[in-house]
């Protein structure tokens, strides 16, 4: 990325009213467990490691948008 390394970008999607809730899966070479935590707690909903096969990313997308339904639902409920 030419102006912004991954944590900016994350950073910044995050403290956007626009993009602030959209579901943010990292794809990274670098695994380890503190890059890991630290993604996540950026405010990333997932993380896979490369190399990665298109069932993991997949399976990754299914359980956001099953989330991100089960909640819509709920919400719904409440009102």
């Amino acid at each position: 990325m030419p102006y912004a390394n991954g944590y900016e970008v994350l950073s910044s999607f995050r403290n956007d009213p626009v993009t602030a809730n959209t579901p943010i899966i990292i794809l990274s070479s670098i695994g380890n467990t503190a890059t890991i935590e630290e993604v996540l707690s950026l405010g990333a909903n997932e993380f896979i490691s490369k190399p990665f096969t298109s069932a993991d990313l997949l399976g990754k997308i299914k359980t956001l948008l099953n989330t991100r339904e089960h909640t819509n639902i709920s919400l719904h409920e409440q009102r």
